[in-house]
């Protein structure tokens, strides 16, 4: 992993959903929204349901987002890693 990117790992009772690096990460907590970057500060909170979007490039205008539906569960950050252990998760394009 590059020293500007933070490793992101979707798990659901099935198994690892997604498992990446990525240069940000977007959720929503019970406290509300949040963003991760590298060298956040470590946490865990609940999720509430939500689109989880995880970064692809170093600026909004840089690359694609990939965008997760995640209903519940919790999220740990901790070394520039970003846990998600969710109740159910499923990639955009795969949801119809």
């Amino acid at each position: 992993m590059s020293d500007d990117r933070i490793s992101l790992k979707i798990m659901t009772a099935g198994g690892v959903m997604e498992e990446g690096d990525y240069y940000k990460v977007v959720a929503e907590g019970v406290g509300g929204c949040f963003g991760v970057l590298p060298g956040h500060i470590s946490f865990i909170t609940p999720l509430v349901p939500c689109v989880l979007r995880a970064g692809t490039g170093r600026t909004d205008e840089e690359g694609e987002d990939v965008f997760f539906a995640v209903h519940g569960g919790f999220c740990e950050v901790h070394d520039d890693r970003v846990l998600v252990l969710a109740t159910t998760a499923e990639k955009r394009e795969n949801i119809d």
